[in-house]
């Protein structure tokens, strides 16, 4: 559920900025192109981890892929598997250093919440719960009122 959660909510939708250290050509739809040295590069996080479904072969979407899918997140066997469009993080050798760290505190962090407080929709109705993100945002960036209420949990006897 955390993975699912981090895929809908794109802290950094453009990414941590990387430079070429070299000229890079690659190839894109039959076509090459040249990406100078010390060219600043984005990685597009929030059109990744929205804008493709990740069941259908990465096709493009035309809308925002608002909705939970936690099929994303389990193999054939019921068992969580790391999909290999969760980029949120980064890829590769240039992969956050932090991922392990803040993926921990993150389940801590939810766990904790769950355990003290209980999370209602307004009026008992789900559908009144409005969490979108702005993606012009360079940064997260929720609107208000979102639908939900918080109550502290009683204490257990």
């Amino acid at each position: 559920f955390v993975y699912e959660v981090l895929r809908m909510s794109s802290v950094i939708p453009t990414g941590v900025p990387h430079m070429t250290s070299k000229e890079h050509v690659i190839e894109i739809d039959g076509r090459e192109m040249v990406i100078p040295n010390d060219t600043i590069i984005h990685q597009n996080t929030y059109y990744i981890q929205r804008y493709l479904d990740w069941n259908d072969g990465n096709k493009v979407l035309d809308n925002d892929n608002d909705e939970l899918h936690l099929e994303y997140w389990i193999d054939k066997d019921g068992k969580f598997k790391m999909h290999d469009n969760f980029v949120l993080f980064g890829v590769g050798k240039r992969n956050c250093a932090g991922q392990s760290l803040a993926l921990k505190a993150m389940y801590a962090m939810f766990g904790l919440m769950l355990n003290k407080y209980k999370f209602i929709a307004e009026n008992d109705n789900p559908d009144m719960m409005n969490i979108k993100q702005n993606p012009t945002s360079l940064i997260l960036s929720i609107d208000t009122p979102i639908g939900l209420c918080v109550e502290r949990r009683s204490p257990s006897a």
